[in-house]
């Protein structure tokens, strides 16, 4: 009768509730991870760096200031933030050489350009809520992808060489790989 049918429903919206509700944690989890490593890590104030990314933010167009951080939490180099957008490097970025800084610095900045981050936030977000439907699933995974493209795109486009280009992503790979 009537009451199998509300405890069914009941039992469906409990399971959709401890899904989404885990895919969010797990998600606040990850947040709070990022911000620890953002903490501990440390301000790369060597001129040269800072030198370089003005220009790749003259180049991309960014005006806003971002910050350029070393980590050894991470293996390769990230950007996070919205309000205060923020570029983590390796501490092995450190010895890398000037073309291979340009073309990581470039790459980062157009993401932070395309607020690809917050996008990457709320599309998680949605994920949580629609847990249930594969294709969100394969749509997050897709949007991750597309995000990387668009950015490696917009490098080549600023005129990074493709060989050269290629040639520095497998060298920040090659290093990513051997990291535990």
């Amino acid at each position: 009768g009537p009451n199998r049918a509300v405890s069914w429903l009941a039992i469906m919206a409990s399971i959709w509730a401890i899904a989404a509700a885990a895919l969010l944690a797990r998600l606040a989890l990850g947040l709070w991870r990022v911000a620890g490593v953002v903490r501990r890590a440390q301000s790369v104030n060597e001129s040269d760096w800072q030198r370089q990314l003005e220009l790749a933010r003259t180049l991309v167009g960014f005006r806003r200031p971002v910050r350029l951080l070393a980590s050894d939490e991470v293996e390769v180099p990230a950007t996070v933030g919205l309000f205060r957008p923020t570029i983590v490097l390796p501490r092995v970025g450190q010895s890398w050489v000037w073309d291979r800084r340009r073309a990581v610095l470039l790459h980062e900045l157009v993401h932070i350009d395309r607020f690809d981050w917050p996008v990457r936030i709320a599309a998680r977000v949605a994920r949580a809520i629609y847990w249930f439907n594969p294709l969100v699933w394969w749509a997050v995974r897709r949007l991750d992808l597309e995000q990387e493209l668009a950015s490696d795109e917009e490098v080549l486009a600023l005129g990074t060489r493709a060989s050269s280009y290629a040639c520095h992503l497998l060298g920040v790979a090659r290093h990513a790989l051997t990291c535990p």
